[in-house]
């Protein structure tokens, strides 16, 4: 008995396909034909042959495996050892093998599915009919019994004889769907679904959008996914999807999130962050019926730095889900969603910041104009600028520095055409850039007998200032809190972009007047210390160039 348990033991630790059919093989001999004789490698051949013509597992093992040396060496050495052995026994031999198996193969980052099965825990454990589009999600597959699922098939064939093998010896009800277009039958109700595409492998997800003519840029496939599995969803179901990041952002399939939307389907949104082991940024979406809120993780900065890479704080994420770490979580409602775009990014919805606003208050109910300067044509520019000073100056972007409006690099204008009385900024305005790698702000001080235009690169809010004053608001958008509220506002990734439209809903805190004042007072003796800082060091700047100009010049006579 000893020498059988510690043979058992090497078969555990050799995890070559090829040893797992032959397992396989074996088992099915012994259930069949109840088969107590050792058949040479010809003999079982023959007999695999036979049975494959109604098996189609056991015909990819015939077509893969059956006519390689090693595998018949294999066969040879261990079958009357494992031919001794009950049922039961093979049983667990081949489901620890697939497991190690797998294990070498990983197709998913292992937290994301903890994270993943996180999420679809159920309090009384019954996920009842499961749905599972994706190769393998481990937790299901070997620690869950009797699953009735159906797996997406988009790998090699010596993987599916693998999981037809395993969902065997497992009596898991599956089938395989070679396509997206391939339907569901149409009766199907699911309590859990699983979908977890192979991001660590752009190859193998090439290869299952092949089937419907979808190129690997085109992201609709995976909302198109979301919506069909969603109508096959029981009514107190739950879906965790997997999904490239990208495919959240407003300028990312509007037509298929606003159907989910209108569905009130989506509940929670996790952004995850970047991991070298996977091809793209992943974000969890959860699907379930009736959502009134959506719930906005934002993860993206939960990681591990480790030897060989980033790695997930798997921890931290799920403390987050279960709103232990408040500044990572968020609620918003679905007509909000709607007014935004169908955007579905979380660091662009982290509304909780409002918890720590005294008085939030959307920018519009506190301002009197918020506008986009005047975007010349550079032909209509060249006809305008004037190469001697005049009292009309044009406002830039590379004219704000260090939070204050570079005077002297103001560019003066002939005239005033008509077109630009409208974008006249007042003396107070604040300005902000509206594209960038960087906001830029400044509360604009216009000298009395001038008038300052301002360009397209700029968005100019003007103030109520009986209610708030600008250069209050300036501290607080310079701040972290409100980089990150507008970030959340903001289009386009590498290239920052903001609109009017937008900063309107932004929230603001919106504390006294009077502690406003004392705010903005502080500030502006600090901005005033660096800007005699940055005088003086223009000054000694000059000097030292003078010096060195008088003194080479004198070298040189």
């Amino acid at each position: 008995m000893t020498e059988k348990n510690e043979y058992n033991q090497e078969i555990v630790e050799l995890n070559d396909a090829n040893y797992i059919f032959l397992l396989y093989m074996i088992y099915i001999l012994k259930k069949i034909e109840k088969n107590k004789e050792f058949l040479s490698f010809a003999q079982l051949k023959s007999k695999i042959k036979e049975y494959a013509k109604k098996d189609l597992s056991l015909e990819k093992i015939v077509k893969l495996s059956i006519n390689d040396v090693a595998f018949e060496k294999l066969y040879n050495d261990v079958y009357s050892y494992i031919n001794a052995l009950p049922l039961s026994s093979i049983s667990e031999i081949i489901i620890k093998n697939c497991e190690n198996y797998f294990l070498q193969n990983k197709y998913l980052d292992e937290d994301l599915e903890n994270i993943n099965m996180h999420i679809l825990e159920r309090k009384d454990k019954n996920y009842g009919n499961v749905f599972i589009a994706s190769m393998f999600v481990k937790k299901f597959i070997f620690e869950k019994d009797n699953v009735d699922s159906v797996v997406y098939d988009f790998y090699d064939d010596r993987l599916n004889a693998i999981v037809d093998i395993l969902f065997e010896i497992k009596s898991i009800k599956h089938k395989f769907l070679k396509s997206a277009s391939q339907e569901i039958n149409p009766g199907s109700i699911f309590d859990t679904v699983i979908y977890m595409p192979p991001y660590r492998y752009p190859s193998l997800i090439s290869f299952a959008y092949k089937n419907d003519r979808i190129n690997l840029q085109n992201q609709s496939y995976e909302f198109k996914m979301m919506i069909k599995l969603f109508l096959h969803l029981a009514k107190d179901g739950k879906i965790v999807s997997v999904v490239s990041t990208g495919i959240l952002n407003k300028n990312s399939d509007i037509v298929f999130k606003k159907r989910l939307i209108e569905k009130k389907a989506v509940s929670l949104v996790v952004e995850m962050p970047r991991l070298k082991s996977l091809s793209y940024p992943v974000s969890m979406v959860e699907l379930s019926h009736d959502n009134e809120l959506v719930k906005f993780i934002d993860a993206s900065k939960f990681a591990q730095n480790i030897r060989r890479g980033i790695n997930l704080d798997s921890l931290k994420i799920i403390n987050a889900i279960d709103g232990k770490i408040e500044d990572s979580i968020g609620e918003v409602n679905q007509e909000y969603i709607l007014q935004n775009d169908y955007d579905l990014t979380p660091h662009r919805f982290f509304e909780n910041v409002k918890a720590e606003f005294v008085n939030p208050t959307p920018l519009k109910n506190i301002v009197s104009m918020i506008y986009r300067g005047f975007q010349i044509p550079s032909s209509m520019l060249d006809e305008c600028l004037s190469d001697t000073p005049t009292k009309i100056k044009l406002l830039t972007l590379s004219d704000i520095e260090d939070s204050m409006v570079n005077k002297s690099s103001l560019q003066s204008l002939k005239y005033l055409d008509k077109k630009m009385e409208h974008y006249v900024i007042q003396d107070n305005d604040l300005v902000i850039s509206c594209k960038g790698k960087t906001f830029k702000t400044a509360v604009v001080n216009v000298p009395y007998s001038e008038t300052y235009v301002s360009t397209g690169s700029i968005i100019v809010i003007r103030c109520d200032q009986n209610v708030i004053d600008p250069t209050f608001l300036k501290i607080f958008l310079d701040s972290q809190i409100g980089v990150d509220a507008l970030k959340r506002i903001q289009t386009g990734a590498s290239i920052l972009s903001l609109n009017p439209t937008k900063l309107n809903n932004l929230i603001v805190p919106l504390p006294s007047l009077a502690k406003q004042l004392m705010i903005s007072s502080s500030y502006k003796y600090k901005l005033k210390d660096l800007l005699d800082i940055k005088e003086t060091e223009e000054e000694m700047k000059q000097s030292m160039i003078k010096r060195f100009d008088d003194g080479f010049m004198k070298l040189i006579n």
